[in-house]
């Protein structure tokens, strides 16, 4: 399997080791992650139930059926794992969670909400994992548990960014500059960050090779 242009006219050229630019991708595909958070489900509970009229039993329903499904899926998206490598796996979940963030922003139908928010929860829980995780491991020994760490901050910090922008867009102008829509909504808040985090965490996985060499 060859790599992509990227990679190998950079891996000779580059005065580091290569796999910091794989953890600077993983960090990437950790921020994009987030839509499908519990944290981040838990701010849109209050503008949801005030906009829809949905119960908070109903929408809290879909993260334990997100959570199923990522169960049932990952042997599956293991083998793919093993197979393929962690770039086509984390492409397809950025790729996928990005459209579903977008199309979050547009429902307006519990049913609908389900099948998006399920398809967020179960990349959230599945693939982003497997895929972030599985390429830290084939790219670090020595410093693998630091450059855990760091992935690890890079999604965390995905989630405060999604949260505040939320809070921010009920009270006041967004921090990326979008400006607060009448009612006070999240959905503003959650396009945003679909399109930046999802369009930056796409372009920095095209850099990952298939595998370590």
């Amino acid at each position: 399997m060859h790599a992509p242009p990227l990679p190998r006219w950079l891996i000779p050229r580059l005065p580091f080791f290569y796999g910091w630019v794989i953890l600077a991708c993983a960090c990437c595909a950790g921020l994009s992650r987030q839509g499908g958070a519990v944290a981040t489900l838990s701010v849109f509970v209050s503008p949801m139930t005030a906009e829809f009229g949905w119960s908070r039993t109903a929408i809290s329903g879909a993260v334990s059926l997100g959570g199923i499904l990522a169960a049932i899926a990952s042997p599956s998206l293991g083998r793919m794992l093993d197979r393929e490598g962690a770039r086509l796996v984390l492409c397809v979940a950025v790729l996928t969670t990005g459209l579903a963030n977008m199309a979050l922003s547009l429902t307006v139908s519990l049913p609908m909400f389900y099948v998006l928010f399920c398809i967020a929860r179960l990349n959230f829980a599945g693939p982003f994992d497997l895929g972030i995780y599985g390429a830290i491991n084939n790219w670090f020994v020595a410093r693998r548990a630091f450059a855990s760490g760091i992935a690890t901050v890079g999604q965390m910090t995905g989630l405060v960014a999604l949260t505040v922008q939320v809070l921010a867009q009920a009270s006041g102008p967004l921090l990326s500059g979008v400006p607060r829509d009448a009612t006070g909504g999240y959905e503003p808040a959650l396009l945003c960050f679909a399109v930046l985090a999802g369009l930056s965490a796409l372009a920095a996985v095209l850099a990952t090779p298939p595998a370590a060499p």
